[in-house]
């Protein structure tokens, strides 16, 4: 879904050229770039197909290089076409030839080299072993009804089995199929079941210190004490586990890693079912003591995610993943613990996961306490949306994007990031930010200093607040400091409760006061609104009257698109101050009368000086 193929192209693979290098350019329909990369380094593979995949049409997140096994297999019989013995008895066809033997281990056994084989086997037990030999590329095919006792591959040998149910226990691995630590080729499962009938015994292990590729797809495997165990020392992708569905024990799913980013290898577990218990398990190595999913490392997180996501647990209640240190449990997760919703329906178990780790924009919040501050990072425009009950610590904006958050309750009474303490914080030469219907309630009475909301001096985003309720009750007062154009700060259809808001304006000594938009609010407190007001004599400013007419314009801007409760002593508080020196006492402006009005403009003026 919203993929699309830009281009394809058909390279012969040189071992002088290895990769090659790329230019892609976007353009909208009117001829505008709208997206460039430069890819430097493209791998080229004999007989595979390398997928570039990204976002193209801007020049934000990754681009991912995949290569795969998708080319020289047009020749592959499909089952249908597949000639199968009589009960008991073994197939062997090798190119136009077909041998019947008694035995799997004969039909093996006359595989010479390279030589590419099929196999088929009758709806028969055979009580017998599969090894698979050096070199060769085989294909192992049964019917319904098809078992096998056990198989074991410990050498280059290629091998691709289907539709066949293992049972016993291979006498050097303990389990019913085992890739061994000197394995080196390429084993495939399609459509088996792995099912043994001693209760100790693994369904599948992979040993440490195998390189084979391992795809276990569509396959049924149930274990009873001892679970399947997937160790691969190889690169990312060597072991592939597709479609399958678990019954029983857990699977332990361990990863290649150097105890660095750099050298890890996950498997890739996608679109399998855990019809019971616990899901996957695996072992982390890196430095620390890790005793939350917060405190694990950031492609390990990823790993996690990738699991959660992408395949199904059945089990409400019990650890879908586990994670073990040093023989230790250490995290146990649950799919039910990731709440939080990117636009792709992808989980995650915090917002900044979400953000950071995979670059989403638009994010959900069901119901939930959510406690981590919100830092959005610079350059990302930023969509949160809440149900009923979302709560969230605090918002900073420090960087040059947009965030928009709706339906949301801010709690704490700091960001944790700035030394400003504000649930809401707005830096220098920021985006915008824009909350609608949210809470703001930070915690009342635990520090004085605490404010609702911030904006930093300086700041040239734009902040719109409306259809919010923001209580300032027990801590100081909201300070927004309006820094440059008017319309900076702008504050809609909000109820105000607690202490006042203090909105100032861009002052205007030099001619080019700003003021916020303040209208359709409820202000439910003594002290609604006030601001400083800079002038050259502050000492002779002591009622609205000595105002410049600018001024007084936005005080009955306040005064008459506001509702003020009963309980609100100064509806606005000015206090006049010069750049030498702090503000001298405040006076309350309750109400003033405008009664000239430019019919050009709109503009209310109270003498008709002000107003030439």
């Amino acid at each position: 879904e919203n993929v699309y193929l830009l281009g394809f192209h058909y390279f012969f693979e040189s071992s002088a050229i290895p990769s090659y290098a790329m230019d892609v350019t976007v353009t909208s329909n009117e001829g505008n770039v709208i997206g460039q990369r430069s890819l430097s380094s493209i791998p080229v593979q004999e007989n595979k197909l390398t997928t570039v995949i990204g976002n193209f049409y801007t020049n934000e997140g990754s681009i991912d290089v995949i290569v795969e096994d998708k080319f020289g297999n047009e020749d592959v019989k499909e089952l249908e076409d597949l000639v199968f013995p009589e009960a008991g008895k073994v197939l062997l066809t090798i190119g136009d030839q077909s041998y019947k033997y008694e035995t799997i281990s004969d039909a093996l056994g006359d595989i010479q080299g390279e030589s590419e084989a099929i196999i088929t086997l009758a709806a028969s037990d055979y009580e017998e072993s599969i090894i698979v030999p050096d070199g060769g590329n085989i294909r192992i095919v049964g019917q319904k009804g098809t078992k096998v006792k056990d198989l074991l591959s410990d050498n280059s040998g290629k091998m691709t089995v289907e539709n066949i149910e293992f049972y016993g226990t291979a006498s050097e691995g303990q389990a019913s199929v085992t890739i061994g630590d000197g394995a080196s080729g390429s084993i495939t499962f399609k459509n088996c079941t792995l099912a043994p009938l001693d209760d100790n015994t693994r369904p599948l292990h992979y040993y440490a210190g195998s390189t084979a590729s391992l795809t276990v797809e569509g396959c049924t495997v149930t274990s009873k004490e001892a679970h399947p165990f997937f160790n691969p020392s190889d690169k990312s992708g060597k072991l592939v586990l597709r479609d399958n569905t678990f019954n029983g024990t857990s699977i332990s799913a361990e990863f290649k890693n150097g105890n660095d980013d750099q050298n890890e290898a996950y498997p890739v577990i996608e679109g399998n079912t855990f019809m019971t218990g616990p899901g996957v398990e695996f072992s982390y190595y890196f430095a620390g003591a890790p005793e939350r999913f917060s405190d694990l490392n950031d492609n390990t997180k990823k790993y996690v995610y990738s699991i959660i996501n992408n395949n199904t647990f059945n089990s409400e209640s019990e650890p879908n993943i586990t994670i073990w240190q040093n023989g230790n449990k250490i995290i146990t997760v649950n799919k039910n613990e990731f709440k939080v919703t990117d636009e792709n329906g992808i989980k995650y178990a915090s917002i900044m996961d979400a953000i950071g780790l995979y670059q989403s924009s638009d994010i959900l919040l069901p119901k939930g306490t959510y406690n981590e501050v919100v830092n959005i990072p610079g350059g990302r425009d930023i969509t949160i949306k809440g149900q009923t009950d979302a709560y969230i610590s605090a918002l900073a904006n420090l960087g040059s994007g947009n965030v928009t958050v709706e339906n949301v309750t801010f709690t704490s009474g700091t960001n944790g990031i700035t030394s400003e303490n504000a649930t809401i914080y707005m830096g220098l030469n920021t985006g915008n930010i824009t909350l609608r219907n949210c809470t703001i309630d930070p915690a009342e009475g635990t520090e004085s200093s605490l404010r609702p909301i911030i904006i930093f001096p300086g700041a040239t985003g734009t902040l719109l607040i409306e259809d919010c309720y923001i209580d300032g009750t027990g801590v100081t007062n909201t300070y927004l400091n309006q820094a440059s154009a008017s319309g900076n700060v702008i504050l809609r259809n909000n109820v105000f409760t607690g202490n006042s808001i203090s909105a100032e304006f861009k002052g205007s000594m030099d001619g080019t006061a700003a003021y916020p938009i303040i209208e359709g609010n409820t202000f439910e407190y003594e002290t609604a609104v006030e601001f400083t007001y800079w002038c050259n004599n502050p000492s002779s400013v002591k009622s609205a009257s000595e105002l410049d007419a600018a001024t007084k314009q936005y005080c009955y801007d306040i005064l008459t698109k506001n509702k003020f409760n009963n309980n609100v002593n100064s509806k606005i508080n000015v206090w006049p101050r010069d750049a030498s020196a702090g503000p001298n006492n405040s006076f309350s402006v309750n109400d003033l009368t405008l009664n000239i009005t430019d019919e050009a403009t709109g503009k209310k003026y109270e003498t008709i000086g002000e107003a030439i």
